[in-house]
């Protein structure tokens, strides 16, 4: 490896070290004992760990890896480099005094990345062992985004540019606008633009980019602009968009957008969930660390759900309240793409055993008259075993150090929020005191009657076809009337289950995301949710209605785009696919792996 090598490597390895020595960016690996075992968890992605030769790291060289962290210490000092050095030499020289006494630190200026303005013809630099296989960006571009004057367009230039000489991989790069339909220009032989490899980017790239950009800034579109059907009609449709032969390659997704997403009247599946699930599994292979996202609009919520179910190395920039447009937000994200590109070595981080001594539980129970053997089933009013009762003993039978746990059942009626205290609440004719003590709106377990007591609450009975499961499966977690039901030492698990999608429109999907979160102080650690709903299907066979034990459902898009949102504590599983009984055993086993770690 050459000098120049070993300074950019140290400075790449600080930024792929930063978050995995988060805890907080370890959550995915909890759940990975279950993913070797059920391949559609999680909304079909693959949360497995790696057993491929590439994802073995030598122990000396995750060692060089946390001592450069040291030196670079936060992004933030790195990102004010960014602004007056351009986009990649402000990072290096953050990074510089952190090489120590390495032969690279006697070598004078670094010479990475090109800075706006530097020949792109100049391949002086030589070939580098590349970071990953190769990477695949998708630019999808709104023509009416404001994104086409000379300072964005140097900045796009630069951000490929420096993609190629940091990395040392093979980048590819397709340019398309907001729109389903699959646009190739007349700009070169092909739709994919190679911009380089081996550190030494494509002289012709500038010319046939700007091209593209004319392209896109001049194109009227019949259907209206969507940039989620952008990103995927292309992956869909394209040959060799991904590459057959993907293994270790890394997609990255940028969106530009006048607002946000506009997803049309006709285009049913192109939802955050869905789009994010199948650029995931046809891109990544399945695995998160091998896609990122890069969105850029204004008051926005289509765009930062995507992009934060794609994985934290994500960004949404707002353009309305960022300053700097652009180039700002590129220069910000493109150590993260970095990163992205360095993951596909990664070792699997070592998951904790957090211990779970309290849980509480809250469902959230759709009380609609379409409801009533949903409802029939969680009691069972035939006379056996409730689904709830076997839940509750494998429960306790698996995790011996739960001390107790609250369980709380609220409805999906808009603005009630509060647990109920009552069968058949909110609106039964006759209500039916469920005897808890005094000033208490939940139970407590283990005891001797929760199973009867839980079959009084999960009564619940609406006169509303306007359902708010989603909303309410936050808020009831921040209603004060229902203070003390969420302890601070708890591990929270939210149950939705209904038979059609949630309607709110406010709060939006990204509020209720934010909602759940501060229910937890803001710790991912401590929630999971699951949506026991008609699922939507896969982005390329969307389904609108199922038919399952249980009677029909209306596919529900907008809660699964919440759930996924929260990544691998989000769980969906499929009414429709088998009994609610099932859904809880699988739910169960997570639980397990999540309170007492993967062994």
């Amino acid at each position: 490896m050459d000098r120049r090598r070993t300074r950019v490597s140290t400075c790449r390895f600080a930024l792929s070290r930063r978050r995995r020595d988060d805890p907080s960016w370890s959550t995915w690996s909890l759940v990975s004992a279950r993913a070797r075992d059920h391949e559609r968890v999680f909304g079909g992605v693959d949360a497995r760990v790696d057993d491929s030769p590439r994802y073995a790291r030598a122990v000396d060289d995750e060692l060089s890896k946390s001592r450069a962290l040291r030196f670079c210490g936060d992004f933030s000092c790195l990102f004010s480099c960014l602004f007056s050095c351009g986009l990649f030499c402000g990072l290096l020289a953050a990074c510089q005094g952190g090489v120590g006494e390495s032969e690279s630190e006697t070598e004078g200026a670094a010479t990475t990345g090109l800075t706006s303005g530097q020949d792109a013809s100049d391949t002086s630099a030589g070939e580098l062992t590349p970071l990953c296989g190769g990477i695949d960006a998708s630019l999808v571009i709104d023509p009416g985004a404001d994104v086409f004057d000379a300072g964005s367009r140097a900045a796009l230039r630069d951000y490929f540019d420096a993609l190629v000489t940091e990395t040392g991989a093979r980048v590819r790069v397709h340019v398309t606008p907001g729109t389903e339909t699959l646009q190739l220009t007349s700009c070169a032989d092909s739709p994919i633009l190679v911009w380089g490899e081996g550190g030494a980017v494509d002289p012709a790239a500038h010319e046939v980019m700007e091209c593209l950009l004319d392209g896109v800034a001049g194109f009227v579109g019949t259907d209206g602009y969507n940039l989620l059907g952008g990103l995927m009609q292309p992956v869909l449709q394209l040959e060799g968009w991904p590459p057959a032969d993907r293994d270790d390659i890394t997609g990255l997704a940028l969106l530009l957008s006048a607002a946000d997403d506009h997803p049309g009247t006709t285009n049913y599946y192109n939802r955050p969930g869905m789009a994010a699930e199948a650029y995931t599994r046809l891109v990544g292979g399945g695995a998160r660390r091998r896609v990122e996202a890069f969105t850029y609009g204004s008051g926005a919520d289509r765009l930062p759900t995507f992009t934060v179910s794609l994985g934290e190395r994500g960004q949404y920039f707002d353009h309305g309240a960022q300053p700097g447009g652009l180039p700002a937000a590129l220069a910000e994200w493109a150590p993260r793409s970095i990163a992205a590109c360095e993951a596909q070595d990664e070792l699997a981080p070592v998951p904790a055993a957090p211990g779970c001594q309290r849980l509480d539980i809250l469902f959230v129970i759709d009380g609609s008259g379409s409801m009533l053997e949903e409802q029939a089933a969680l009691k069972d009013e035939q006379g056996g075993n409730s689904v709830f009762s076997a839940f509750a003993s494998s429960l306790v039978e698996n995790l011996a150090d739960v001390e107790d746990f609250h369980v709380g059942v609220v409805s999906e009626r808009e603005g009630m929020t509060a647990l109920h205290t009552h069968g058949n609440a909110p609106d039964g004719d006759v209500l039916e005191d469920c005897q808890l003590p005094p000033g208490v709106r939940w139970l407590e377990g283990p005891s001797d009657s929760l199973v009867e007591d839980f079959a009084c609450l999960a009564a619940t009975s609406t006169n509303t076809s306007e359902e708010y499961t989603a909303a309410n499966s936050a808020l009831a977690l921040l209603d004060e009337a229902n203070a003390g039901f969420v302890r601070d030492d708890s591990l929270v698990f939210v149950v939705i289950l209904t038979d059609e999608d949630t309607w709110e429109q406010q709060p939006t999907r990204m509020q209720t995301r934010a909602n759940l979160l501060e229910a937890v102080g803001g710790d991912l650690d401590r929630l999971l949710v699951l949506a026991i709903v008609p699922h939507p299907g896969l982005y390329e066979a969307p389904q609108q209605t199922c038919e399952g034990v249980y009677g029909e459902g209306a596919s529900a898009g907008r809660i699964h785009s919440i759930v996924r949102s929260l990544g691998d504590r989000g769980i969906v599983e499929d009414i429709c696919d088998g009994s609610i009984e099932e859904a809880f055993n699988s739910i169960l086993q997570t639980i397990t792996v999540v309170c007492e770690g993967v062994p």
